[in-house]
């Protein structure tokens, strides 16, 4: 499939991705790590669960051609991860694994939904267990891994697990109902205005740098801008002359919130596009809708930084 995948499905389907992924917690990014294999590997893979009190022995997964072992690591609702805990996890299911798949495990993987970087002390631990065990590979199982595998598979395997991408001609037809639903349900239980604080000020040329928003988010909000003037003319339009207003604080306060819990940038966009579009699959023209929607407040200077000083000129 990767070959004959558009730009505009690469992107939107990363995004996808990575929402899917951010959202599983626990024993659900086991689940669909399972699923993607069967559909790769069909019946070569091997799924693994706990019976009565007999544990897994440390493997989620066994890939039988290659005799490759998995163990699945999902991140535990929102708490932030425990290092210690994982690490000795690691350490304690490769010992259990190598004790009772020693005669069939070439290959440990750890799997993980850890999006936005590894702790060094995973790093080191999976470096010492390979020094330990010149006989075993290791490998990490991430983000990249996931897109290779769900990427070469067919067309409609894609679609069940990441949903439809927008085509060109519904990326350029933005339906201002979806538009309107939206921002009713952000600003629903707003009583009213914050005070003008005057005119928005000029988008800084190079905001999107700046603020280190890389890869498809980048480019889901430059290719969004086209749409964004049309949600700014809905606001504008809007029987309530504040409503522009309401918009930009309670977006506002949304990105101050996920900022104040140190998120990376692209997990903030994440976030926001969760929070705007609602969990689960989106629907193309939804999807379409909601990167006009932050593309516009974006360009606001709503949400992100402006760099000092530093604005567009033109």
């Amino acid at each position: 499939m990767t070959s004959r995948m558009t730009p505009e499905q690469k992107w939107q389907w990363r995004i996808a991705l990575e929402l899917r992924l951010r959202r599983l917690h626990g024993d659900a990014l086991q689940e669909f790590f399972s699923e993607v294999m069967e559909r790769r590997h069909k019946s070569d893979f091997v799924r693994v669960r706990p019976y009565g009190g007999v544990g897994d022995k440390g493997c989620d997964g066994y890939l039988q051609s290659g005799g490759q072992l998995y163990q699945c690591y999902g991140k535990v609702d929102d708490a932030a991860l425990n290092v210690k805990t994982t690490t000795t996890k690691m350490t304690d299911d490769f010992a259990k694994a190598s004790i009772h798949f020693k005669d069939i495990m070439k290959e440990w993987h750890f799997v993980n939904n850890l999006l936005d970087g590894l702790p060094s002390d995973v790093i080191l631990t999976i470096e010492k267990l390979r020094t330990e065990n010149p006989g075993c590979k290791f490998h990490l199982v991430g983000l990249e891994w996931f897109a290779d595998a769900i990427f070469g598979l067919p067309e409609t395997d894609i679609v069940h697990f990441l949903g439809p991408a927008a085509t060109a001609e519904q990326t350029h037809g933005l339906d201002l109902e979806i538009v309107r639903e939206l921002l009713a349900a952000m600003t629903k239980d707003i009583p009213a205005a914050p005070i003008d604080e005057g005119d928005p000020r000029p988008v800084p040329v190079d905001k999107l740098e700046y603020n280190e928003i890389a890869g498809h988010w980048a480019y889901f909000l430059r290719t969004g801008t086209a749409n964004a003037k049309h949600v700014q003319q809905y606001c504008d339009r809007h029987s309530d002359p504040e409503y522009g207003k309401l918009v930009a604080s309670r977006f506002t306060k949304k990105y101050v919130a996920l900022k104040m819990q140190r998120l990376a940038p692209n997990a903030i966009m994440a976030e926001l596009y969760d929070q705007t579009a609602g969990n689960g699959i989106v629907p193309p023209m939804r999807h379409v809708a909601v990167q006009a929607v932050l593309a516009y407040v974006f360009e606001s200077c709503d949400i992100f930084e402006d760099r000092p000083e530093q604005t567009a000129t033109a």
